[in-house]
């Protein structure tokens, strides 16, 4: 797989620059708090039917240590789907320009998190009765969410088309900060399409940090969701499908209030407004 082997080379070549090059030429759907699943692969089948382009890379983010990949390893095995690790390469990201860290406030075990920052590039094989055999290539950082997402997405722009969230481990799973924090930043990082479950854990203050990053008030597009399918249930939990379009700048806090509202309706986790223009216009002073 020719882009396995060119990101490959990059990251032990330790080419930072070439290795952000290469990904920005590809459109990326992004995984949070994945774990070793990859349920996102699969579900792609139903997401054809609705129009939505299949990405050309996967990028899936988790910290916890426990999580290494073998090549030949059986991830996920039933009577109808086989998921294997076709090829593997993991390699340590030593670069000045990433600053790894794994907040004790974002992640409870924070003992269980990788020392130092790794990535493992993974050629994902399926075989499935249903869907055929095929390989897709898989970038997994051992990062923290929001810190994956503060190195990569804002200060090295890089752009991510697609975002697939579900059951994120805000409960049991360690995770302390809600990855719908950044939902009112979906199109500064060029996302045109999210698969996500409907629970929201909205930080009015996070959120405001993540805009002051690199300057990112400025260039913070509003956008509503237009929600043109159901993905049906994963793991119990309902999964929408939206598409993000852009509105004019012009906009007050009601854009933000709207695109939670969207993803959260009919749930329990519904609520008219999260954020306030008072307690909004308080933050951005």
């Amino acid at each position: 797989m020719r882009i396995f082997d060119d990101l490959g080379r990059c990251l032990f070549e330790n080419d930072f620059d070439r290795f952000l090059q290469l990904l920005s030429k590809k459109s990326t759907c992004w995984y949070p708090s994945a774990g070793k699943d990859f349920i996102d692969i699969l579900y792609w089948n139903r997401l054809r039917i609705f129009g939505i382009p299949e990405p050309d890379l996967y990028i899936h983010t988790d910290c916890d240590s426990g999580i290494s990949f073998n090549e030949g390893e059986i991830i996920y095995s039933d009577k109808e789907t086989h998921i294997s690790v076709a090829k593997m390469e993991e390699v340590f990201l030593y670069n000045q320009e990433v600053d790894y860290n794994v907040r004790r406030d974002y992640f409870s075990y924070v003992f269980s998190a990788d020392p130092s920052p790794k990535v493992t590039l993974l050629e994902i094989k399926i075989e499935s009765t249903i869907l055929g055999t095929f390989t897709k290539p898989v970038l997994f950082f051992h990062f923290e969410n929001y810190n994956w997402f503060e190195e990569f997405a804002i200060k090295q722009g890089l752009k991510i088309s697609h975002m697939f969230k579900v059951r994120e481990g805000c409960g049991f799973g360690g995770n302390l900060k809600s990855i719908s924090s950044i939902y009112g930043l979906l199109n500064f990082i060029g996302c045109k399409y999210l698969i996500a479950d409907q629970e929201v854990h909205f930080d009015a203050d996070l959120a405001e940090n993540l805009r002051n990053l690199a300057n990112v008030r400025r260039r913070v597009i509003p956008f509503n969701l237009e929600t043109f399918g159901k993905l049906g249930q994963i793991r119990g939990w309902n999964m929408l499908i939206h598409k993000i379009n852009t509105l004019p700048r012009q906009q007050g806090i009601g854009w933000l209030n709207q695109v939670l509202r969207t993803i959260t309706v009919g749930d329990c986790w519904e609520r008219d407004q999260w954020v306030s223009e008072e307690i909004y216009q308080q933050i951005r002073r």
